[in-house]
């Protein structure tokens, strides 16, 4: 097998986690990534100019031209939003076909290796396992193709900036603790997952068909907002809700398919106890690819310090405070948070 896997295939390099992967490839030149920007015909997002970085515009169900368009790559990478999904049976079938050795299945969520989501959300889950099933059953009959899945659990920096609907409001500088706030979560930053996917595609032999599992800090919701208050020179106002509480009411809104019954279920697998347990630890330190993959785990404090540094720089380009997340992302940032 290569050494490195340079010759890349990135779908959906202009959303959210995209843009960090394709920063991530760009970032040392001594890497040699060559990647193709895979977007459908009627896509008008538009990408750094940079002689590293080719185009491709294909129908995502079109298999022959899909295949066409693989063809002479070492690896695909899938970073599309939650919809896209389910493009992905089709991607791995013409990576087959084109020769293709490893495709990177659009997780960066939480672990099913690890972690146990709720009974009520599995069918949220169940689309990333039917597609971990394809992916499997290609490298069972394709020996020269494999799969990578990415854990990374919460994107705290996303979830801090545009989701205060899960608890913590930077910008109205209020908390609402789930229980005491003091269940320990695991979490990664968006630039983390864009150096987790290059350390992937540096080291091919060692994340062959299995889950990588990263993190780049431990943390509970009492430190986040020490570290916030601290740095933002002021006290949050502070409110409580228990796990019983958010579940039994998440559990009946769910039922009644209200969107806010999803989150409420959600909150209480990020900062809760189920059962008289938690959820939110993806992987402990030590068994963590954290040095395999190059990423560096940090002190909650300076999360929180990028956070606050990314907010400053919105505030200023917009001249307000806005940059929340609408009702869409909460769901796909929810979604991604379900085990």
């Amino acid at each position: 097998m290569v050494e490195v896997l340079s010759k890349v295939v990135l779908v959906g390099a202009s959303g959210t986690i995209g843009t960090h992967v394709l920063n991530a490839l760009l970032a040392d030149p001594a890497d040699d990534f060559r990647v193709t920007v895979l977007t459908r015909p009627e896509s008008t997002s538009t990408f750094p100019s940079h002689s590293s970085i080719a185009v491709a515009r294909v129908a995502h169900d079109d298999l022959a031209a899909l295949t066409n368009t693989l063809h002479g790559h070492d690896a695909i990478v899938h970073v599309g939003g939650i919809p896209s999904i389910a493009s992905q049976p089709v991607m791995i079938q013409a990576a087959v076909a084109a020769g293709v050795s490893r495709f990177i299945l659009n997780e960066f969520a939480s672990s099913p290796i690890t972690q146990t989501g709720l009974a009520e959300t599995a069918r949220f889950r169940k689309p990333r396992l039917d597609v971990l099933a394809v992916a499997k059953a290609a490298a069972a009959e394709c020996p020269t193709f494999s799969w990578t899945g990415l854990a990374v659990g919460n994107i705290i920096d996303l979830s801090l900036l545009k989701f205060p609907q899960f608890g913590i409001d930077v910008r109205e500088r209020t908390v609402t603790f789930t229980d005491e706030g003091t269940e320990r979560v695991t979490a990664a930053t968006l630039p983390d997952i864009g150096v987790a996917v290059r350390g992937i595609l540096r080291a091919p032999a060692q994340t062959r068909n299995r889950y990588c599992h990263v993190r780049s800090v431990e943390m509970d919701q009492v430190g986040i907002v020490r570290a916030l208050e601290e740095q933002q020179g002021c006290r949050y106002v502070v409110s409580m809700e228990r796990s019983e509480v958010l579940y039994e009411r998440g559990r009946a809104g769910f039922a009644r398919g209200e969107r806010s019954g999803f989150r409420d279920l959600v909150v209480v697998q990020l900062f809760g106890r189920v059962d008289g347990k938690g959820s939110s630890v993806v992987v402990g330190r030590e068994e963590s690819d954290n040095e395999l993959l190059g990423v560096r785990e940090k002190e909650v404090g300076e999360i929180v310090r990028g956070v606050l540094d990314t907010l400053a720089l919105e505030e200023e380009k917009d001249g307000n405070a806005g940059g929340r997340g609408g009702e869409k992302d909460v769901l796909e940032q929810a979604t991604r948070s379900t085990g």
